[in-house]
């Protein structure tokens, strides 16, 4: 037998007008459209009313104390649930045709005026109800058909079901009650390999790393048994013998009567979030490490001074002064590299973009580095000038991280050499040093976050770098490294930025001319 349809719900229209007796007439008009009419006496009650259900058109008056029909329609526009409802504008006043285009603005789909003729306002309403109709009727049309995909999922077999997990990039396994595995997805056996049918669970077994096997297996073990849902990570190891780290989670499949009729294994990668979680740790404790040194230098500093005064010896306060000093510097350095790299991370540092001589820029941070290492031969070979549109901060904060890392990672009074070259609408900036190089497989890791060449021997949160690459792009250069990863003949950074032309013809452009060496 088949089912009756469905009776269409009546469409309701809300009519708003602050004189009754224009309501009455407008239900008059509209008698036999197959409508429910909803009156409401001014704008505040036409939004109370639509907070009620469901409405296929308004009709709205004008001219109404309060708020009137056009700071309603505003307000109804603006609320997600009635933005849709279509409002037929109606005035006996307001008939220039400025205020027409008004009502348009505010989103009217019609604007009559008083009197008007009672048949075209019937003409009207029919069509926009017609329309509610048309669209509740596709609406049901959507319910019923999602209804019916439900009902087809529920009927779906086996097959169906393995066809879905082929799909997923989550590797899966799915077992009989006992244990036994009839099915790997294909994103399981592309990263294992294939594995035969009614496999034991020690295909999955005997892939987990040696470290980590012994500690999940009791606990997949006893789910499995005693059919009970579980979770454990482990290391798995794909077709070439690699492994990467997995979360499975283990679920148990019932009947609609409860009884267990099979195991499935979800297996998700974790393997860069264990990653992430392992830089994670190394930074906090590097971090700690580095911003603790510079406070346990203070603090001895101040400890000894305070063990003079309290022996009745002389301090000499400068001195103090001065070590704390560099020491508060040293921190408010790592404390600026890890906001550095949080506003990188978030899309960028502000810069302050403006006509330098970038070889005065080079050269001033040459001469700070000159003065903290008097037994250092740091040259340099430049241009008498050489302008450019820079963020003159950022550069210094640039060429500072690298003659800094050349500093760290070459010996004591080994040779620096920085060299500023034009090339073409480029500038050029090498720092050179004799230092211990940077092995060819890192090179590329190095500009990374947290990231150092040589481990944590040398000190630093490994941001300089990232940091430094950050800033040269933004202004839409490069950075790069040379280096054969042999003690002793260093490393070369190379930094290069496009000289912006000025902006205005006012800009002077000095002649590079032949480079200098200073020293």
């Amino acid at each position: 037998m088949s089912k009756p349809p469905e009776t269409e719900p009546t469409p309701r229209i809300l009519l708003v007008d602050d004189h009754p007796p224009n309501l009455l007439a407008l239900e008059a008009i509209l008698e036999g459209v197959g409508a429910e009419f909803v009156r409401a006496a001014s704008g505040e009650e036409a939004l109370r009313r639509l907070l009620d259900g469901e409405f296929a058109l308004i009709l709205l008056d004008v001219q109404m104390p309060g708020i009137d029909g056009f700071e309603t329609a505003a307000l109804i526009r603006r609320r997600e649930a009635t933005r849709g409802i279509p409002i037929i504008f109606l005035t006996a006043i307001h008939r220039e045709a400025s205020q027409q285009m008004r009502g348009y603005d505010q989103g009217a789909v019609d604007y009559l005026l008083k009197p008007f003729d009672a048949h075209v306002l019937r003409s009207k309403v029919a069509v926009f109800l017609e329309l509610h109709r048309a669209r509740e009727r596709i609406r049901r049309q959507e319910q019923q058909l999602l209804e019916q995909e439900r009902r087809l999922w529920e009927r779906r077999t086996r097959r169906r079901y393995r066809d879905l997990t082929d799909a997923m990039p989550n590797a899966v396994w799915a077992a009989e009650p006992d244990g036994s595995i009839y099915y790997f997805n294909r994103a399981f056996t592309d990263y294992t390999g294939r594995i035969g049918p009614r496999a034991p669970q020690s295909a999955v077994l005997d892939r987990i790393h040696p470290e980590d096997r012994e500690a999940c297996t009791p606990v997949r073990m006893a789910a499995i048994a005693e059919h009970t849902p579980c979770e454990t990570t482990f290391r798995m190891r794909n077709r070439d013998g690699v492994y990467r780290a997995f979360l499975e989670r283990v679920f148990v499949e019932r009947d609609e009567d409860g009884r267990v009729i099979g195991l499935v294994g979800a297996l998700t990668d974790v393997e860069d979030l264990r990653r992430a979680a392992d830089e994670k740790d190394a930074f906090l404790a590097a971090a700690t490490h580095e911003l603790r040194t510079p406070v346990a230098a203070g603090m001895a500093v101040l400890q000894l001074a305070l063990r003079r005064l309290n022996a009745g010896r002389e301090v000499d306060a400068r001195d103090v002064l001065n070590t704390v000093q560099d020491q508060v510097r040293r921190m408010a350095k790592l404390v600026d590299d890890l906001l550095d790299a949080t506003r990188l991370a978030r899309g960028g540092l502000p810069l302050d973009v403006a006509q330098h001589d970038l070889v005065a820029v080079v050269r001033s941070v040459r001469d700070r580095f000159a003065a903290l290492e008097p037994d250092r031969p740091l040259e340099l070979r430049a241009p008498a000038a050489l302008p450019a549109r820079v963020d003159a901060s950022r550069i210094d904060q640039v060429i500072s991280n690298l003659i800094a890392n050349a500093v760290r990672y070459s010996e004591p009074g080994s040779p620096i050499e920085v060299r500023v070259e034009e090339l073409g609408d480029d500038a050029q900036i090498a720092v050179r040093d004799r230092g211990i190089g940077v092995p060819r497989d890192r090179q590329q890791a190095i500009f990374g976050r947290f990231t150092r060449a040589h481990g944590t021997r040398y000190g630093g949160l490994g941001l300089g770098l990232d940091i430094a690459l950050g800033i040269v792009r933004q202004h839409g250069g490069e950075i790069s490294v040379e280096s054969d990863g042999v003690a002793g003949r260093g490393s070369t950074f190379t930094v290069r930025l496009p000289r912006h032309p000025a902006e205005s013809q006012h800009d002077v452009h000095a002649p590079a001319g032949p480079p200098s060496i200073e020293r």
